[in-house]
């Protein structure tokens, strides 16, 4: 199924996919344009939804320039989570790093594997260590393939 195939109406909107994006930050000023330039650049815009957790550097202020689904709040990743898929209001929901950047196609192939074994409750890329001194001790790499590094980067199914 393409993914134009999956466009449904929420809030009265027409959305051209089922699947929402959540971006959460503390203190990212210097990547958020990068993450977010890097997802919009691969077609994804509305819903984006950035949850910036207490920064003190220009976070929010530069997330704001791409997506007007800015939220401000407190709490541990998976409340900020929780508070972006909230928003989305969609049956799927990507998280991603600030960190991170998504290559082209990266969350179009997550979604399509969701949809291929309707058993999958996550789908997510491959996990790289980058600049690790010790065993299990992953920091989240620049990237721009199709793999995501430490724990965003991963499509859930929320129905």
């Amino acid at each position: 199924m393409e993914a134009s195939d999956r466009a449904i109406i929420k809030g009265g909107v027409f959305v051209k996919r089922d699947y929402g994006v959540v971006i959460i930050a503390r203190d990212e000023e210097h990547n958020i344009e990068g993450c977010i330039s890097a997802i919009v650049g691969s077609g994804i815009e509305d819903p984006l939804v950035i949850v910036d957790e207490r920064s003190s550097d220009g976070t929010a202020e530069g997330a704001r320039k791409y997506s007007r689904n800015v939220m401000e709040a407190r709490g541990n990743r998976g409340k900020l989570r929780n508070l972006g898929y909230e928003k989305t209001e969609l049956p799927f929901v990507a998280y991603v790093d600030a960190d991170m950047r998504i290559g082209p196609g990266y969350l179009e192939t997550l979604r399509e594997n969701m949809e291929q074994d309707p058993r999958l409750a996550i789908v997510c890329g491959m996990q790289t260590p980058y600049n690790c001194g010790l065993l299990g001790s992953l920091e989240c790499e620049y990237w721009n393939y199709r793999h995501a590094t430490g724990s965003g980067g991963a499509m859930y199914r929320a129905a």
